[in-house]
């Protein structure tokens, strides 16, 4: 079965640059940043972890507080 070919078209886009980190550290003190670590075991049945991407998600709403630059594309 073949995949269809798919597009995606952005109305809006921000690029944001030069993130304040003091502003990064109090929203994740806050929990309005969540952390998540992918780590998965090497191969089955392996005593190590293996790191598949470590991440940060916040919602686009609060991503504004931490970049004192912003602008529309």
């Amino acid at each position: 079965m073949s995949a269809k070919k798919r597009s995606v078209r952005f109305i809006h886009a921000d690029a944001y640059e030069t993130i304040h980190l003091a502003d990064f550290i109090y929203q994740l003190m806050r929990c309005s940043i969540a952390l998540d670590f992918d780590g998965r075991e090497a191969k089955p049945g392996s005593n190590g972890l293996r790191d598949h991407g470590t991440k940060f998600r916040i919602t686009p709403t609060m991503i504004c507080r931490l970049f004192p630059n912003k602008e529309p594309l």
